[in-house]
């Protein structure tokens, strides 16, 4: 069986490498094209499809979301295998997170990042933030918490911003990286 065979043919770096380089001869010269990034728990796999978008000149990567393997987190009821599709929400937080933190920190200066999987809170969305995502996508939560979710969060960032001593999400962005975070004035 080739590596192409399967449902998701775009997780090896060959076969990714195959597609945007037809793609690369349909794009505009300056059209901007993201990637979303499967939940992929080895990270060498993760990093070698990185580096092939890096070679393509691609801008920015969603990470990531939907987790295929169910025997790869823990969930509180077990689901019968008539339950088909990935699982989201907040079983992916915690890896999501630490595949945004290896994607910044590793490509910060080259894609820029959507982080997504698990968002439930503000506490959720700034995690991502400092830990390198330039932008912070939610669909679990907003089934869970409802539309009211985004305001909240919204208000509620700006004060977790003031907190650490960011004027904006701009300065937030990879403050798990900086040697020195900001800090409060004192008033």
């Amino acid at each position: 069986m080739s590596k192409c065979a399967g449902k998701e043919p775009f997780i090896y770096p060959e076969t990714l490498e195959t597609l945007l380089s037809e793609i690369r001869l349909c794009r505009e010269k300056y059209s901007p094209f993201w990637i979303k990034m499967p939940h992929l728990y080895d990270i060498k796999q993760f990093d070698s499809l990185l580096k092939v978008i890096i070679q393509h000149n691609i801008q920015g990567v969603t990470v990531a979301n939907l987790i295929k393997d169910r025997k790869k987190v823990e969930i509180k009821d077990p689901l019968t295998d008539e339950i088909r599709g990935g699982l989201s929400g907040e079983p992916t937080r915690k890896h999501s997170l630490e595949l945004n933190r290896h994607t910044y920190k590793n490509y910060g200066d080259k894609l820029t990042s959507i982080s997504v999987g698990g968002v439930f809170s503000t506490e959720d969305a700034y995690a991502k933030i400092k830990a390198g995502a330039s932008l912070v996508g939610l669909i679990t939560g907003l089934f869970f918490e409802g539309p009211q979710l985004i305001g909240r969060i919204n208000r509620e960032l700006v004060q977790l911003l003031k907190n650490d001593g960011f004027s904006s999400i701009s300065e937030a962005i990879g403050a798990d990286f900086n040697k020195k975070q900001k800090k409060s004035k004192k008033l």
